[in-house]
């Protein structure tokens, strides 16, 4: 008896977390949650940089001038598109769920990716976030970012699986929760250094700036993706006859990448020791069709726009 006590109480705690925002509540409705979490952070971190961090300055020009020139603003406002990228792909997740509506669906993995990706990079701009606050900010802002990046990745892992009911199995979902909390405990317990006149930093003359307009094209990328993916399903005699067989070069290559990131996860998975849903070993959402079939599907569409 004590010792079936001492094996099962160290793991309690990872259990109950699990089944509290995994079991207890519907898939769909704990995207959409995150979805509008990470919307509203993004919106009001955008609109902090360009109106509430100095109001009385919106209508004469000198915030935006000021936030055009200084990389930490910057910075800041590519985090915001990179979060409401990442929570409008959540929330057309949950909403965009069924093949059947339309033709149009987000439940493929490679979605997952395109949030990863999103969300991972907020965790770089985190490590390269100019600082004035000494070595103590340099500490902060790197573990910040580390933390946010690999909560990101092992999240990825646990969306492609479809959260398993079994800790066993998803196990990962611990990992990334983990690293969200020390991410956000990190954010609270930092406060700047109080600064009669903040300067800035140049854009120009700091090393960061190309990375942190990578950042922008990511953001921006990604909801050109999501746009031309709906429009590709609700007009495709429209896309057909605009974008002829170009578009089709660039939906093979999406379909390439996401292959790619799906044989990436199988790998991650793999090293951690866990499995996909699947009793066949895929990793894939049963939900989404092969490849094969929305090759077939596309050109039975070209078929019926000519």
């Amino acid at each position: 008896m004590p010792e079936s006590i001492t094996s099962v109480c160290p793991r309690r705690p990872c259990v109950l977390v699990h089944r509290g925002f995994v079991q207890s509540a519907s898939l769909e409705r704990a995207y959409v949650i995150s979805g509008m979490s990470l919307c509203f952070a993004g919106s009001y971190l955008g609109l902090w940089v360009l109106i509430f961090s100095a109001p009385e300055h919106v209508l004469d020009g000198l915030v935006w001038s000021y936030a055009e020139r200084d990389l930490v603003q910057q910075q800041h406002l590519a985090i915001s598109c990179l979060a409401v990228t990442g929570g409008v792909l959540e929330i057309l997740w949950a909403v965009c769920g069924s093949p059947q509506r339309g033709g149009l669906s987000f439940r493929h993995d490679g979605w997952h990716v395109l949030w990863a990706m999103n969300e991972a990079m907020i965790g770089v701009l985190f490590l390269i976030h100019p600082q004035h606050s000494g070595p103590r900010g340099v500490v902060i802002h790197t573990s910040l970012g580390m933390c946010m990046a690999y909560a990101a990745m092992f999240l990825m892992v646990s969306k492609i699986k479809g959260f398993p009911p079994s800790i066993d199995e998803d196990f990962t979902v611990m990992m990334a929760g983990t690293a969200q909390v020390i991410a956000c405990a990190l954010l609270v317990a930092y406060r700047e250094p109080p600064e009669e006149v903040h300067k800035g930093v140049n854009k120009w003359c700091n090393g960061a700036w190309p990375l942190t307009i990578g950042a922008y094209c990511l953001a921006f990328v990604s909801q050109g993706i999501i746009l031309t993916h709906i429009g590709w399903n609700r007009y495709p005699s429209l896309f057909n006859r605009v974008c002829g067989s170009g578009l089709e070069g660039v939906i093979g290559c999406l379909d390439s990448c996401c292959a790619i990131g799906g044989r990436f996860v199988q790998s991650f998975c793999t090293i951690f020791g866990h499995r996909g849903r699947s009793d066949s070993g895929s990793i894939n959402d049963g939900s989404s069709p092969s490849h094969a079939h929305r090759r077939r599907r596309r050109r039975r569409r070209r078929g019926g726009g000519e």
